[in-house]
C-alpha cells in the first residue's frame, strides 16, 4: 500500500501540483527524515523489490524540482518581460548595437540567477551604461538625419530628446533620479537589495520604451 500510494503520489506530482513552497519545503523536511531510517523496506511493485528509499528520492527529486519552478515562476512576474522585450526587439531593428541588445538580454536573464546582494550589485551597476546608451544612440541618430552635430554627452543628448520631443522634461527629470537612484545603491555600494535590481531594470526598460516608440 505504501510503495503503490507513492507511485500515485508520483505520478501526480509530475503532471500537476499545486502545493505552494512552504508546503513543498515541509514535505522534503519529511522525506529527508524519512531516508535517514537504516532499515527502509523493500515493496513489490509490478513483480519487481523497489526500495521505498527510491521511491522517496524519486519523489524528492520530483519537489525540489517543482519548488524550483515556482520560485521562478514568482520572480518572471517582477521583471515586465513583455516590456523587456519589446526593447531588446526595437534596439536590434533600429540597429542600435548589438552590444546594447545583448546587454539588456543579459540584465533581464540575469535577475532570475542572482543569489546575494553582492551579485545584485554587479548587475545593477550595469544598468545606467546600458540605459545611457539607449539614449545617445536615438540622441545621435536622430540628430545625423536632421544634419545636425550632437556632442555624445548624457545630458546633452537627453536635453536634445526633450528640444525634439521625445521626451517631456518631466521625464528627462525622471530619468536623472534613476541615475541618482543607481549611483547610491549600486555604483557607489558593494551591496545592492535585489529589489533596487528588479525596480531599476523595470524604470529603465520603460523609459527605454518610451524613446524607442518616439
Amino acid at each position: 500500500m505504501i510503495a503503490s500510494d507513492c507511485m500515485r503520489r508520483l505520478s501526480f506530482l509530475t503532471s500537476h501540483i499545486n502545493f505552494n513552497s512552504e508546503e513543498i519545503e515541509n514535505i522534503l523536511n519529511y522525506l529527508k527524515d524519512l531516508r535517514k531510517s537504516q532499515n527502509l523496506p523493500h515493496y513489490i511493485i509490478n513483480d519487481s523489490p523497489i526500495p521505498l528509499g527510491n521511491l522517496v528520492h524519486e519523489i524528492t527529486e520530483k519537489l525540489e524540482l517543482k519548488s524550483v519552478e515556482i520560485v521562478d515562476d514568482f520572480y518572471k512576474k517582477e521583471i515586465l518581460e513583455e516590456d523587456a522585450k519589446e526593447v531588446i526587439t526595437k534596439v536590434r531593428e533600429l540597429g542600435l548595437g548589438e552590444e546594447i541588445a545583448l546587454i539588456f538580454e543579459k540584465l533581464k536573464d540575469k535577475y532570475y540567477e542572482t543569489k546575494d546582494n553582492v551579485e545584485s550589485n554587479i548587475s545593477t551597476s550595469k544598468i545606467r551604461a546600458a540605459f545611457s546608451e539607449i539614449i545617445k544612440k536615438v540622441a545621435m541618430e536622430t540628430a545625423k538625419r536632421e544634419n545636425k552635430i550632437l556632442k555624445r554627452d548624457d545630458a546633452k543628448c537627453r536635453n536634445y530628446l526633450v528640444e525634439r520631443k521625445i521626451i517631456t522634461k518631466n521625464e528627462n527629470e525622471f530619468i536623472k533620479s534613476l541615475y541618482n537612484l543607481l549611483s547610491s545603491n549600486a555604483v557607489h555600494s558593494i551591496i545592492t537589495p535585489k529589489e533596487y535590481y528588479r525596480m531599476s531594470l523595470n524604470i529603465a526598460f520603460e523609459i527605454s520604451l518610451i524613446i524607442l516608440r518616439n
